[in-house]
């Protein structure tokens, strides 16, 4: 009689953090049929994706911040029918983060201005805020957009009558969940 201790995957390398959907991989064990895969969130929930049949994984969906941990065990095959868990790799983390916009520029001048951005990964909007203030301390225009513009309404909230000779902006990311990314530093410009 004889025992046989099946192996763990290795899980070695790899991206660790970013804004973006990592591809999680692992060496392939000899003999295993599917590999299990335990993912837990930043939220404290857990999620178990079984049965893949390749030893990577990419999301379709990732949304929030935070260190999510994984970890992946191989199947192995058992008898005529089944199969066999072997034990589970060291834990993995992956920080997600949700960057600021970049790339922020003001397009136009005096009364015909829009802001613009690049696009963000993992931004499904855009929160963009205009104040008088340079610290925001008040706000005085707020939106929200799924685009990488945005033009204020600069007739009916900006006008010369408080002599404000420079306005700010600035946007911030958004994801799914809505978590939001810091602000970009603000920009000025000007209304005549």
């Amino acid at each position: 009689m004889f025992r046989y201790k099946f192996p763990a995957p290795n899980v070695a390398g790899g991206e660790r953090a970013g804004d973006f959907i990592p591809t999680w991989r692992w060496r392939p064990v000899q003999g295993a049929v599917t590999y299990d895969m335990h993912v837990a969130l930043p939220d404290g929930s857990q999620k178990d994706f079984r049965s893949l049949r390749a030893a990577a994984m990419t999301a379709t969906k990732m949304t929030g911040t935070g260190v999510f941990r994984w970890r992946v065990r191989a199947n192995f095959p058992q008898g005529r029918s089944g199969t066999v868990p072997g034990p589970w790799s060291v834990t993995k983390p992956f920080t997600r983060t949700l960057g600021k916009p970049a790339g922020t520029r003001t397009v136009g001048g005096g009364r015909s201005i829009h802001f613009a951005w690049k696009p963000k990964m993992g931004a499904q909007e855009y929160l963009v805020q205009v104040s008088e203030r340079p610290d925001f301390s008040r706000v005085s225009d707020r939106a929200t957009t799924d685009g990488t513009t945005y033009a204020p309404e600069l007739e009916r909230r900006f006008s010369t009558r408080n002599n404000t000779p420079w306005l700010y902006w600035r946007v911030a990311a958004l994801d799914e969940d809505r978590n939001q990314s810091a602000f970009t530093k603000p920009k000025r410009f000007r209304v005549r």
